[in-house]
């Protein structure tokens, strides 16, 4: 009988920790479909993140080609910009995963394979951004398939 009441309520502590911790957000899902860039910003760096959005211009075509997704992180909540169909996430674990430094904004950019491919803590710009997405090895293959259709 005590063994049986210890291991319930083991499983009772275990299962109310997992709950504690949130929803995780999984970027797996996005793998070989899509390019990322995390745009990290605490609520007190309103300006840094504006000024980013800015010195990136619409999300247009280009953004489609490149098939990059730009999401918004902060300490509570997580938005996809440029996607119609997004609902922004109250739960996620994206900013200690990629916070780690605890940093007021960081761009990190993830490429096809999930890897992390930019990692800086300075705003930038349009061009510079496509110019790096464009000079990865699966971009240039895309584009070489695109010429050749």
């Amino acid at each position: 009988m005590y063994l049986i009441r210890n291991s319930i309520l083991c499983f009772l502590i275990i299962l109310t920790l997992g709950c504690l911790k949130g929803h995780g957000t999984d970027l797996k899902k996005y793998v070989w479909k899509n390019r990322i860039l995390l745009i990290i910003d605490n609520s007190e760096n309103q300006f840094t993140y504006d000024k980013q959005v800015v010195n990136l211009g619409d999300f247009n075509k280009e953004f489609t080609e490149r098939k990059l997704l730009i999401f918004r992180v902060n300490r509570t909540r997580l938005e996809i910009l440029n996607s119609e169909n997004s609902k922004p996430f109250e739960n996620h674990d994206l900013w200690d995963r990629y916070n780690q430094r605890g940093d007021s904004f960081r761009l990190i950019l993830i490429g096809l394979d999930g890897g992390v491919k930019l990692n800086q803590s300075t705003i930038i710009n349009r061009k510079t951004l496509f110019s790096i997405i464009d000079s990865m090895p699966m971009r240039r293959s895309e584009l070489r398939n695109n010429r050749t259709n």
